[in-house]
C-alpha cells in the first residue's frame, strides 16, 4: 500500500466518500498484515483461530481480505494478540491551511 493516494482516487472513482476510502485503506492495511503474519508464522486457519481467539470463518475471512467484516478497533486487537505494535500518524491533509494570525474584533492594526 505505498501510494494510498492512488488508491483513494480509485475508491472515489467508485463512489466512496473521501472518509469511507481512508477507513477502508485503514483497514485494508491492517486485514493485509494479518493475514501476512498468519503465513509467516505458517500456521493453519485452526492455529490461527484458536491464538486470535477467533472462530476459524473469521480466519477465512481475513484470508479473503473480507474489510467489511472487521472494525479497525477488532483488527488493533488482533494485531496485539499476534505481539504486533500498530501506531497511528496523524498529519495535514494536502487541502490544509494553517490558522493565520487573526486579529481581534476592535484593536486597532498596525501600520
Amino acid at each position: 500500500m505505498q501510494d494510498l493516494g492512488q488508491h483513494l482516487k480509485v475508491l472515489k472513482r467508485n463512489g466512496y466518500e473521501r472518509d469511507e476510502a481512508v477507513i477502508l485503506l485503514m483497514r485494508l492495511q491492517l486485514i493485509k498484515t494479518i493475514k501476512s503474519e498468519i503465513l509467516r508464522r505458517g500456521w493453519s486457519q485452526r492455529e490461527a483461530a484458536k491464538i486470535l481467539g477467533v472462530s476459524q470463518p473469521r480466519i477465512a475471512e481475513i484470508s479473503a481480505l473480507a474489510t467489511d467484516k472487521f472494525s479497525v478497533e477488532k483488527l488493533t486487537k488482533y494485531l496485539l494478540r499476534l505481539d504486533l505494535e500498530t501506531t497511528l500518524c496523524v498529519k495535514p491533509g494536502r487541502d490544509y491551511e494553517k490558522p493565520g494570525r487573526q486579529r481581534k474584533k476592535g484593536l486597532p492594526t498596525k501600520s
